[in-house]
């Protein structure tokens, strides 16, 4: 048999076999194809009979002479089994049979999945996982697939894979995407069955999976407006949630706190969806939580410009659940009413002697409900000044910024003030300006002598003058006296600077408003104008002198001086003048006794003086004083020049809180004068009574408990017995109950709010500040009390009454515990200390700032004042700054300027390691200098030096010492010079200390490449001969180590000395300047490059030179001069690389060569011997060439010898 083997991938594939039957012959002849039978063999071997799957399409044909006939089976299988058919290849006119077995064979096409299993694990319910696998079709033709699997619930299927049907091209594969949802809380099994057309067996995929469910916990705390209770609100998913963040300022940051607990099995991400919101943020913005986790989660909103939203929806996203947040809130601008935001002082005269051209006030008004707390940045100018410190504005409070002008120079200013509202907001006001100077001059120079003249009482004498602009400006004056002189008239009316009481200093301002008219009223002077003048430029004023003396008076002589806003007052002339006359003067014109006791008397002087040239007659006009006071004597006389005592007596006959007398007038010489009048003030009280005392002693604001017994000796109960205590500073029940025959202890505590005086100072007043935080209301100013008293009292139902009298005192309050901070030198610490009111009204505390020691690199600052809110507290900034490391001790006491109680913090600053600062990349390359400036500031009042640096990178240097002048700032230069190549080093620390100020230490980031080449040294010579350079090059070697250098040349053309050693110089000097000798020696001609590199031993760098050279041919050399009968010898080297054989020859017979060849070692010397014998018919001289040859050179080196 003649066998035919068919392979079908598959079942159901037509499947073809072509083969030829060839005629050798001459002649055609017809052929046929017969059918015998069929088999196939079953998986257990037997065979059996089936229908023939087998057909051959060309069953009979010709075949032409000398040609071929193509024969097709064709293959279709049914079954997988092996299948065998008998066919016989017929020609009958030949009578030729042949027997065929065709065998066909089904084959599993090799159709598969990457992966037979995929897990997804456990995914939230409703949750999306996808995977992709890949279905892969290796054979040769493309099958077609569909996918087959069973879901409970397929029209909301758990698994989903697509495409579920296609074709899968030949050698090609093709995507599935497997999309798992859980939806129950189970484990999920699924065998997917892939039905590959013509393929018998199957593709299996299994896949797994579990469903969970997300059991998520969000709340947030809310408190009550009194902030004692909280309440937890717990948010719910898949509904709207309401968080307001209430009204705040630009620039404020407010938190809503909420917790975010997993109390499911399995871990959960969650993520905040916030919009394209810029003033909302979470934090943290996303996360994951493990089973039982609890996470906090802060709601930020903070803006920087004024936005209001109102049910502004936020989510929480936790897998497929969703909780949906609506905020509401609003960022506003404080309203804070600035009274401008842009001043120009225009032209100012230039101020002298500290003295303020001009100033202004700018008043801030908070219109605002709540407190806001404002700052101001701007340091003081020499130009410019403002008075400013922290604080903390009330609502409907304002404060105000005096601003004061002081130009130095004749030029425009210009300079920006900010304002920081509540520590963030800033408010800028421009402040302008410009210097100019100042000239006002009399018209007259005599004018400079006003004499007013000698004239009697009564009569007049008037002076004019005038006075011109001539400035560029208006000029703003007045006329006044000297300082000496104000201090006489305050003298002269009674005024002390160091007791003043309110009619002092309402007199003191009178004379203060014009001092010239106070002094020229003594002489019975006036002057017009005598407020201010405005004066435009090139305008005069008129001034007129009035002298009309109403008495004697000596002659005198008064300086007037022009006092020109923001200039120091200069004198402008002087007045003279005389009166003869009489006159009379009280020392006082009020007498206040203050109270006294009912039944007592107080007595006080008044002095009467006669400055007048005679004598003068007094009687006082006492009929309005009686019955509260008497005056003694009521008349009488004064001699010229003198003065008399004056006896008030007030002796009061009825209790009066108010007991007064206007103006009492002093008749001299029976005429009424001004200003000789008393006014008399005083009150009378009741006397206070005494019984049995309790003494208490404590510490202001701490408790202490007192005993005391009450007894029952009726056979009656005494029940709810009323106790009454007549001072808050003492407490106790309000009522006791005592059984009949019996006795009960009854406990009186008492916690004082307010301090006593010391001893043997104060009086019996009561606590003020129980009504007003401590203010006295009976005097402006408060008087302590020695001690605190009250009653305590206890109403008997028989009639009989227990009263004790309570007297306690109340030292000053213990200091808050030590606060220990720790901080960074030269870095702003910022620690809150919280001041409680304890009482109920607001208070306002001083603030006293210690300092320990006397470092005055050392800054403390804070608000020099504090508002406490009634029973509530405030956090008070304590802001430390320190230059030097160290521990610094601090005590900050909180005043109340009224009551003078206090709170006091002792504080420890332990102040460590500066914080670095990052300056900038130096980058550059090695040897090449690259210089960068840093400022520092002095704070002190006195010049500091930088005295050293250190550093971790040899190349930095610093020039040292540098002085900064006090208060002021120099610069200091940081040069990075690198002598070695180094890759990018970051934090490299460079440390500046100051014996004063510390360390500054900056953290430099340091990169140095190389230099490449530094330079070319260019060479040009023969062969045969040398050329010789010196390279210089500068050596920054600090050390004996690094100031060796090794010199390398890798070619033989170019030779160096193996070493040369520099100079060692300071760090940070120029360098030292070092030569080396470099020489040339070509071996060829043409061209040669080279590279000379010098090397430090130690640290000190590399240097580079491109060594270039050129060699021409060899030129002549000579002349050698041989003498007759003599020889002469000529030195040649060989200068070739290796051992050459050369020969010589002269082309002069009357010159002999010693020898004509010779073998010269390479760079070796050879002598070469010449002799000169001359012939007879010689001129005297011969000459000759003597040439030298090679067989590796074709140009000779030629000697030219005579």
């Amino acid at each position: 048999y003649r066998v035919l083997e068919f392979k079908s991938l598959g079942t159901q594939v037509r499947n073809t076999r072509k083969f030829y039957v060839v005629n050798p012959t001459n002649q055609d002849y017809s052929f046929q194809w017969v059918f015998e039978g069929v088999s196939m063999k079953g998986s257990d071997g037997k065979t059996g009979a089936i229908p023939n799957p087998f057909r051959c399409l060309t069953s009979q044909g010709v075949v032409m002479a000398g040609r071929k006939a193509e024969i097709v089976f064709e293959f279709l299988p049914q079954f997988e089994q092996l299948t065998e058919s008998y066919w016989q290849f017929r020609i009958p006119e030949q009578d030729i049979y042949v027997s065929m077995l065709i065998v066909g064979q089904v084959v599993e096409p090799d159709v598969i999945l990457d992966r037979t299993h995929i897990n997804f694990r456990h995914m939230l319910l409703g949750a999306r996982s996808k995977e992709t696998l890949y279905l892969i079709n290796n054979e040769h033709l493309p099958f077609s697939y569909q996918i087959n699997f069973e879901q409970e619930n397929k029209s909301r299927p758990v698994l989903d894979i697509s495409p579920a049907s296609g074709v899968i091209p030949a050698e090609s594969r093709i995507p599935l995407s497997v999309v798992f949802r859980p939806r129950a809380e189970k484990v999920y099994n699924f065998n997917v069955e892939f039905d590959i057309k013509k393929k018998p067996g199957k593709v299996s995929l299994n896949v797994k999976g579990q469903g969970f469910r997300i059991l998520s916990l969000l709340e947030y705390q809310e408190a009550d407006p009194s902030g004692l209770n909280v309440a937890r609100k717990i948010m719910e998913p898949d509904m709207v949630n309401r968080l307001d963040f209430g009204v705040s300022y630009v620039c404020e940051t407010r938190v809503k706190r909420l917790s975010l607990t997993n109390a499911g099995q399995f871990p959960f991400d969650f993520e905040w969806s916030l919009g394209n919101s810029r003033f909302l943020a979470a934090k943290p913005p996303r996360g994951k939580l493990q089973k039982g986790d609890t996470a906090t989660v802060d709601l930020i909103f903070h803006s920087e410009r004024e936005v209001s939203f109102n049910e502004l929806p936020i989510y929480l996203n936790i897998g497929p659940q969703r909780y949906t947040v609506s905020l509401s809130g609003r960022a506003k601008k404080p309203r804070l009413h600035f009274s401008f935001q842009r001043w120009s002082f225009g032209p100012c005269f230039l101020s002298r002697e500290g003295v303020p051209s001009a100033s202004h006030e700018l008043t801030v008004v908070n219109n605002e409900v709540t407190n806001i707390e404002l700052d101001c940045n701007f340091q003081s100018q020499p130009h410019l000044t403002i008075e400013h410190q922290a604080t903390v504005l009330a609502p409907g409070e304002s404060i105000q910024y005096p601003i004061k002008f002081f130009p130095q120079e004749i030029r425009k200013y210009r300079d920006e003030v900010l304002f920081e509202v509540n520590g963030s907001y800033k408010v800028p006001v421009i402040i302008a300006g410009e210097g100019v100077p100042i000239r006002l001059a009399l018209l007259k120079e005599s004018d400079k002598l006003v004499n007013l003249g000698e004239i009697r009482s009564g009569q007049q004498s008037v002076r004019i003058i005038q006075l011109a602009n001539l400035s560029r400006i208006a000029a703003r004056f007045k006329l006044t006296v000297p300082e000496a002189v104000i201090s006489r008239i305050k003298k002269l009316h009674g005024i002390s600077d160091d007791k003043k009481d309110a009619n002092s200093e309402m007199r003191l301002a009178t004379i203060m408003e014009d001092p010239l008219s106070s002094r020229l009223d003594e002489f019975c002077v006036r002057y017009q104008p005598t407020s201010f003048v405005t004066l435009r430029p090139k305008q005069n004023v008129r001034f007129e002198f009035i002298f009309n003396p109403d008495r004697p008076m000596p002659k005198f002589r008064e300086d007037v001086l022009i006092d020109v806003v923001g200039q120091t007052p200069q004198k402008l002339l002087t007045l003279a003048g005389a009166c003869f006359g009489i006159g009379a003067r009280l020392d006082t014109n009020s007498v206040p006794f203050g109270p006294i006791v009912e039944g007592t008397k107080l007595v006080k002087t008044v002095l009467l003086e006669n400055i007048g040239e005679a004598g003068i007659r007094y009687s006082w006009q006492t009929g309005s004083i009686k019955p509260n006071f008497t005056i003694k004597p009521e008349d009488g006389f004064v001699p010229p020049k003198e003065r008399v005592s004056i006896e008030v007596t007030f002796h009061p006959v009825a209790l009066d809180n108010d007991i007064r007398v206007d103006k009492v007038p002093c008749l001299i010489d029976k005429q009424i004068h001004p200003n000789m009048n008393i006014t008399l003030t005083g009150a009378c009280v009741v006397a206070k009574s005494s019984s049995e005392k309790l003494l208490f002693s404590c510490p202001v604001r701490q408790p202490q408990k007192k005993t005391v017994s009450v007894q029952n000796t009726t056979p009656n109960d005494w029940d709810d017995l009323k106790v009454q205590i007549n001072n808050p500073y003492w407490y106790g029940k309000k009522e006791i109950k005592v059984p009949a025959k019996s006795e009960v202890k009854y406990d009186i505590w008492y916690k004082p709010l307010s301090m006593t005086a010391a001893e043997g100072g104060g009086g019996n007043a009561p606590p003020a500040d129980v009504k007003d935080g401590g203010a006295a209301s009976s005097s402006s100013e408060f008087k302590r009390p020695d001690k605190h008293r009250g009653k305590l009292f206890f109403a008997l139902p028989n009639g009989k009454a227990i009263l004790y009298e309570l007297e306690g005192t109340a030292s000053e309050a213990s200091p808050e515990k030590k606060i220990e901070v720790k901080c960074k030198c030269k870095r702003t610490e910022m620690q809150g200390l919280l001041v409680n009111n304890w009482l109920n009204t607001h208070q306002g505390f001083d603030v006293k700032i210690d300092v320990g020691g006397d470092d005055k690199s050392v800054q403390v600052t804070g608000p020099k004042s504090l508002d406490v809110p009634e029973m509530s507290s405030r956090e008070y900034k304590l802001k430390f700054f320190a230059y030097r490391a160290g521990t610094t001790n601090v005590s900050v006491t909180f005043t109340n300027p009224k009551t003078k109680e206090n709170v006091r913090y002792e504080l420890e600053f332990v102040a460590g390691d500066v914080q670095e600062k990052v300056l900038p990349l130096l980058e550059t390359c090695v040897r090449r200098r690259k210089v960068i400036g840093e400022e520092i500031y002095n704070p002190l009042d006195e010049q500091v030096t930088v005295s050293s640096f250190s550093c971790e990178d040899p190349g930095i240097f610093v020039q040292t010492p540098i002085v900064v002048p006090p208060k002021g700032s120099s610069r200091i230069k940081i040069v990075y010079n690198p002598l070695v190549v180094s890759a990018r080093k970051d934090g490299v620390k460079l440390s500046v200390a100051s014996e004063q100020l510390g360390e500054f230490v900056y953290s430099l980031s340091l990169s140095a490449t190389e230099a490449g080449t530094d330079t070319t040294m260019r060479f040009t010579t023969d062969l045969g001969s040398q050329a010789i350079q010196t390279y210089h090059f500068r050596s920054f070697a600090t050390e004996a180590a690094d100031a060796e250098y090794e010199c390398e040349i890798k070619g033989s053309e170019f030779t160096v000395p193996t070493t040369v050693t520099a100079k060692v110089v300071a760090a940070g000097s120029d360098g030292a300047d070092t030569a080396v000798d470099v020489c040339y020696e070509p071996s060829n001609m043409g061209g040669v490059r080279d590279t000379l590199v010098i090397k430090s031993k130690g640290k000190a760098g590399m240097f580079q030179v491109a060594l270039i050279g050129k060699c021409d041919k060899p030129k002549r050399k000579g002349p050698v001069e041989v003498k007759a009968g003599s020889s002469a010898t000529i030195e040649f080297k060989n200068v070739l690389s290796e051992d050459t054989e050369y020969t010589f020859s002269i082309n002069n017979p009357a010159f002999t060569l010693g020898s004509t060849t010779a073998k010269i070692a390479k760079k070796d010397k050879c002598k070469i011997s010449i002799s000169y014998s001359p012939s007879e018919d010689s001129p005297g001289f011969d000459v000759g060439n003597l040439l030298i040859v090679c067989k590796k050179m074709k140009h000779p080196w030629i000697y030219y010898v005579r």
